[in-house]
């Protein structure tokens, strides 16, 4: 069986990405997907860091618990094994590029999943910001994590 790789990447991956990890891990499970794996990445480079309060809140008010979870940076490695990289902002996605450019046709913001007027736009890190906020993103990123679980044909790469 080929398994198809996420990699999920934001700047710290102490918020939006370890909730989009979690949701999509969860979401393939449910989903008798076996063949798709998750992992996430920080585009600025952290290493060891946990999930900040709100969005441990926010996951376990979805029954996840993100208490596991420590921030691990993004490298080529990692995009050169994923099949598909998602990234929460544009400047995310230029990191990526930075590191692997021949992984541009492979990386898409994580709004892309979304409806108009929503798709293709930033899903900016509430970072700083109040409960409400953070739920707001929460919310956008559970939607555009289904929305891609739905769509994902069996393998997100051709095989060559």
């Amino acid at each position: 069986m080929k398994v198809t790789r996420l990699l999920v990447v934001c700047s710290d991956n102490t918020c939006c990405s370890p909730l989009a990890e979690a949701l999509l891990q969860r979401g393939a499970i449910g989903r008798g997907r076996r063949d798709i794996w998750v992992e996430s990445a920080s585009a600025a480079g952290f290493r060891g860091l946990p999930v900040c309060t709100l969005p441990q809140d926010f996951a376990h008010s979805l029954g996840l618990d993100l208490g596991a979870h420590r921030s691990s940076p993004l490298t080529a490695e990692k995009i050169l094994e994923a099949d598909l990289v998602l990234c929460l902002e544009e400047r995310h996605r230029r990191a990526v590029t930075a590191l692997v450019p021949d992984a541009a046709d492979r990386t898409l913001l994580l709004s892309h999943y979304l409806p108009p007027p929503s798709g293709d736009t930033d899903i900016l890190d509430p970072h700083g910001s109040g409960r409400s906020s953070f739920r707001r993103t929460g919310e956008r990123i559970v939607e555009a994590c289904q929305a891609l679980l739905d769509g994902l044909p069996k393998s997100a790469r051709p095989e060559a």
